[in-house]
């Protein structure tokens, strides 16, 4: 199955090492932080960011930490969410 079986290796060691009580953040590699501005007046004077990086367990989507002010909003896949979204359009499946 060639990749696939590369991601099924990579996802058990992270399983594994989030059972065994690591963070999230060591499972993560090349992180990219993103400040964003909110265009909405609904949100003027907030700052919020976006932390996009590679992960074992979505290679092609990486995984998106979404940070509000100091609220984190949403931590999964990576969707193309902003801050600034609704909190309805942060689904992310893992939750079910």
């Amino acid at each position: 199955m060639g990749i696939y079986d590369d991601i099924a290796v990579d996802t058990a060691k992270a399983v594994e090492a989030y059972e065994a009580g690591k963070q999230l953040l060591s499972c993560l590699s090349r992180p990219h932080l993103y400040v964003e501005l909110p265009e909405d007046e609904e949100y003027a004077g907030m700052i919020g960011y976006t932390i996009e990086s590679d992960c074992p367990w979505e290679p092609e989507h990486q995984c998106s930490i979404i940070i509000r002010e100091d609220e984190v909003v949403y931590v999964g896949p990576s969707e193309g969410n902003t801050p600034w979204d609704d909190d309805d359009e942060y689904y992310c499946i893992w939750n079910e």
